[in-house]
């Protein structure tokens, strides 16, 4: 239940991350 929960998060700061990198560069 918890993995489901982390990978959400760590999944939506990936993608977060990377869209700021798309923008910085």
């Amino acid at each position: 239940l918890w993995e489901r929960v982390w990978a959400r998060k760590l999944s939506r700061l990936v993608v977060d991350a990377y869209s700021m990198l798309r923008l910085l560069d």
